[in-house]
């Protein structure tokens, strides 16, 4: 079928209903398919590899919506045990005839209905499922057919609300294992629907395109809510099996991951730009082209690219990258104009055993030497960027001590016993920090003065103002790290975070809108964390976390404390991905690009810079 108009169908009579959220995320499902018609990134997309002679598949698709159908089964199906039902092939074509006339409905190729029954109620016919079993999919998961000729033809698909064997063995992102097990069943239909609607289409002697994959998943590209997905279907994740490859003959279906990196701040008329794509990687094949748009109406072509701007100015730089089973994914950034980044950034240099405060100005200007003592660490810029909070370390405690930003009246906060990850509070008069051992977390006016401890609890650490100066975020240990929130005064703490992946470090966006904070990603079987440590932004809640700094290809490395730039665009964090050799550097991610960013040329790798900490000034 070379388009597809979707009608999802649940024949549920009364009490044989489903739960409203499978029927929801199932309709989303298909609505999102739809959405994302045209579009080569996902595994619908190697439909387009197939034709006839009219030509070949393409991927536009449109949902119709859903029809529910509350007429009785028919009696006499195929043997059942007590209290299920199994409908006979031939009864559900007799009723999606009936349901079709009386609803007025579109028929004919080109029409695609997914019939979706509820729990305890299967279906059987003579060529794949030849018995209803309940315990177990014995010939298949799901099925596809057809009934009538011409604009009579109706096209299907059968997907049963919970046969066992039919598991993909990975939870659904953001749903559940019912949800997911019928999700894969009807994408597997759908493809084998749309290349081989009335069993005159592609077939190979070991099955149709989804056959040859069946319940084979390929790697995965990511995960959501510590759950994995591979695919990305109008921008919602799924965890759906490959489709066959009739360009490369191989199970195929995830788009390459695209990445690429910049190597200037800014743009300038007349000034070159340097561009590098190849830590893009194909999921399964191999990277065949690689497509730049510069933003100014002109091009390129190449795993590099350089380009110069006529006229300075800020320009969106987009690369779209194709593997050699045809599926594609497009990155891009927003290349601001030679001194749009504004503020000043501090951060630590890690050289010869000793760690000293440097500064430098977003724009790579007036890189400057704040403190020569040698063990200093978690700068924290003041808001007004006239001051930085940071941490001495002692031989048993550490201090909390302050410097202006220019290096000069570098001093020891009076009263305050510990300084571990000190924070200011919006109108600077404030700074909260943790106390080493994991004690407490604690208050201090900037002169010394009003010391007060704010909460106890098992080691509360990385205290962070919001922008209002109303709450304080921090992270605390209670098997693993997660994220809390509570009022400036210390009451009401409450946790934000409540998945294993130790989230800590949070950092929220000066507006207010978003939290940026620490993770691991990934467990083994006996609890450790087994990978590094990625920057995660989410709500200002602690939902919905996307890992921003995720690179699918290269070695994995850390990336640690993120600082957010005054308008909120843009985070830095110290990262190990400018050598190989475990040396730290800064870069700056466009937070509307996720795992693509700006390397920022403050300091080579050997200087070891890290712990960024970004404000006006």
């Amino acid at each position: 079928m070379h388009s597809v108009t979707t009608h999802l169908v649940y024949w549920e009579p009364v009490g044989r209903d489903n739960p409203p959220s499978y029927d929801t995320a199932i309709s989303s499902f298909l609505g999102n398919v739809a959405a994302a018609s045209g579009q080569s990134s996902n595994v619908f997309a190697l439909d387009t590899q197939y034709c006839d002679k009219a030509g070949p598949i393409s991927y536009q698709e449109t949902y119709a919506g859903t029809t529910l159908d509350t007429q009785p089964y028919p009696k006499r199906g195929c043997a059942a045990p007590s209290g299920t039902v199994c409908l006979k092939d031939t009864q559900i074509k007799a009723e999606l005839r009936r349901l079709t006339q009386a609803n007025g409905l579109t028929t004919g190729l080109g029409g695609l209905y997914a019939v979706i029954l509820p729990a305890n109620v299967a279906a059987c016919n003579s060529f794949t499922l030849r018995t209803c079993n309940f315990k177990s999919a014995q010939d298949a998961c799901a099925y596809h057919e057809w009934t009538g000729t011409g604009t009579a033809t109706i096209v299907y698909v059968v997907v049963p609300y919970d046969i066992k064997g039919c598991e993909p063995h990975r939870e659904a992102v953001g749903s559940n294992e019912i949800v997911n097990e019928t999700v894969t069943a009807l994408s597997h239909e759908q493809n084998e629907a749309i290349t081989d609607p009335t069993n005159r289409g592609w077939y190979s002697p070991s099955g149709e395109t989804a056959d040859k994959c069946n319940l084979t998943f390929g790697p995965a590209l990511g995960e959501v809510e510590g759950a994995l997905y591979n695919q990305q279907i109008n921008s919602t994740a799924y965890y759906l099996q490959q489709e066959w490859s009739n360009k490369t003959g191989e199970c195929a279906g995830q788009p390459p991951t695209a990445t690429f990196t910049d190597q200037r701040l800014g743009t300038s008329a007349g000034e070159s730009i340097s561009l590098d794509a190849t830590t893009s990687a194909a999921v399964v094949g191999h990277i065949v082209n690689y497509t730049w748009t510069f933003g100014d109406g002109t091009s390129g072509k190449g795993a590099t690219a350089s380009h110069v701007y006529a006229s300075t100015g800020t320009y969106k730089v987009q690369l779209t990258v194709e593997d050699s089973n045809g599926l594609m994914n497009t990155v891009g950034i927003t290349i601001p104009a030679s001194g749009a980044l504004s503020g000043t950034l501090v951060f630590i240099r890690s050289e010869g055993g000793q760690s000293n405060l440097w500064a430098e100005k977003a724009d790579g200007t007036s890189l400057r030497q704040l403190t020569t003592d040698g063990a200093d660490y978690h700068p924290a810029l003041s808001p007004d960027g006239k001051q930085v909070a940071y941490e001495v370390r002692q031989a048993t405690t550490s201090k909390l001590w302050v410097v202006n930003i220019d290096g000069s009246s570098a001093h020891e906060v009076p009263n305050a016993p510990a300084g571990y990850g000190p924070s200011w509070s919006p109108d600077g008069s404030k700074i909260v920090f943790a106390e080493p051992g994991g004690t407490t977390i604690d208050r201090i006016n900037a002169d010394g003065s009003g010391f007060v401890v704010l909460t106890h609890g098992s080691n509360p650490t990385f205290p962070h103002y919001s922008p209002d100066g109303n709450a304080i975020y921090f992270s605390t240990d209670s098997g693993y790290y997660s994220l809390w929130r509570m009022n400036a005064d210390g009451s009401n703490p409450t946790q934000i975070t409540f998945n294993d992946q130790d989230a800590y470090s949070p950092a929220p966006s000066p507006d207010g809108s978003a939290l940026a904070y620490n993770s691991f990603s990934e467990r083994n079987f006996e609890g450790f964390l087994t990978s590094n440590s990625d920057i995660y932004v989410a709500k200002a809640d602690g939902t919905s976390p996307i890992d921003i700094t995720h690179w699918p290809s290269g070695p994995r490395t850390d990336e640690t404390y993120a600082s957010w730039s005054p308008d909120s665009a843009y985070i830095a964090y110290g990262t190990e991905r400018c050598d190989n050799t475990g040396s730290t550097c800064i870069y700056i991610g466009d937070v509307a690009r996720p795992q693509a960013s700006t390397e920022i040329d403050l300091t080579p790798p050997s200087w070891n810079a890290s712990e960024p900490t970004w404000a006006t000034g």
